[in-house]
């Protein structure tokens, strides 16, 4: 997808985003891409929010939680796939990796605010944004990684 399609997704995503209450953060390889490393391909936009505002947004934009069960390795209590333009987008609330034999809810710590394209759009610091490909451990998780210490 061009970066065009990606700038008008991303725009329509932080109005929407922009309705909730609690702390949001974009993730996944557009959060690689905002940072300025280079993510390889960028199939979709995620975003993390609470689940309160999960509810909200489902409630609000008449959107349906359409989780499916994750698989062995990820899951979420609400994953929203609103329509906001060419690309795709996810929304989840309740994201858990399973790692150690056990689930670990991911919600970061760190939350960095930059402005991009009139946007202002939250992403966790490199650094739980790397602890995060490292535990989901797939061979695109583990490319981003890569390309954000080979600096």
């Amino acid at each position: 997808m061009s970066h065009l399609t990606l700038d008008q997704t991303l725009g329509r995503l932080v109005r929407l985003l922009s309705a909730t209450t609690d702390p949001w953060w974009i993730l996944g390889s557009a959060a690689v891409y905002l940072k300025g490393y280079d993510p390889g391909l960028i199939g979709d936009i995620d975003a993390l929010l609470s689940e309160a505002d999960a509810q909200r947004l489902m409630s609000d934009n008449g959107l349906d939680n359409l989780r499916d069960g994750g698989t062995p390795r990820y899951r979420s209590t609400y994953v929203l796939r609103p329509n906001l333009g060419e690309m795709p987008v996810e929304i989840l609330a309740g994201y858990e990796i399973f790692q150690n034999d056990a689930w670990t809810s991911i919600w970061p710590s760190t939350r960095a605010s930059i402005l991009y394209q009139d946007n202002e759009i939250f992403l966790p610091s490199d650094e739980e944004l790397i602890s995060t490909f490292e535990r989901l451990g797939r061979a695109k998780d583990l490319a981003r990684i890569r390309a954000m210490t080979k600096r």
